[in-house]
């Protein structure tokens, strides 16, 4: 039972930096118009998912006690976020040229 729970919990913490680098366009496309598109589509996606890549980092090393598990789990967590980013920009990118 306590494998699934690390398992679960390992995976929730890689994808919470993918997670905040989504919110502001997801805000941008749902939130009211008062809400400046600035900061959701250049603020968040920039600041959040470091905070989030420093807070697996702090919930990972605390839960484990070790750095490797830790330093791991948040590389993990980089390498899933900037993939997702990618194709994100990418298909972004691709519906603004009309491609």
């Amino acid at each position: 039972m306590s494998a699934k729970l690390g398992f679960t919990r390992a995976t929730g913490l890689s994808l919470l930096p993918l997670g905040a680098f989504l919110l502001g366009p997801a805000l941008a496309a749902v939130g009211p118009d008062d809400l400046p598109a600035r900061v959701l589509l250049s603020v968040l996606p920039t600041f959040l998912p470091f905070a989030a890549l420093v807070v697996v980092a702090a919930v990972t090393y605390n839960r484990t006690r070790s750095p490797r598990r830790a330093i791991g789990l948040t590389a993990l967590s980089f390498a899933i976020a900037l993939l997702g980013a990618t194709v994100f920009l990418v298909a972004v990118w691709a519906d603004a040229s009309g491609s």
